[in-house]
């Protein structure tokens, strides 16, 4: 059976253990990322407060809250 090169590297990927290297650098984008978060922002707070009930802590009732 022929395998791809691609289908290995995924493979291979894929088996990897997780790492930390990565954490963080996000950060080096935020300047770039600022005004799509501000445009953002409003619709992110609207969504929470029309959908709050969804987020409600762990043993509470939705029935309680509506």
């Amino acid at each position: 059976m022929y395998i791809h090169h691609e289908s290995i590297n995924v493979i291979l990927q894929v088996r990897q253990r997780l790492y930390n290297t990565s954490v963080g650098k996000w950060k080096l984008y935020q300047p770039y990322m600022q005004p799509a978060a501000d445009l953002l922002d409003p619709m992110v707070k609207r969504y929470e407060e029309e959908y709050a009930v969804f987020f409600s802590s762990p043993g509470q009732s939705v029935k309680d809250e509506l």
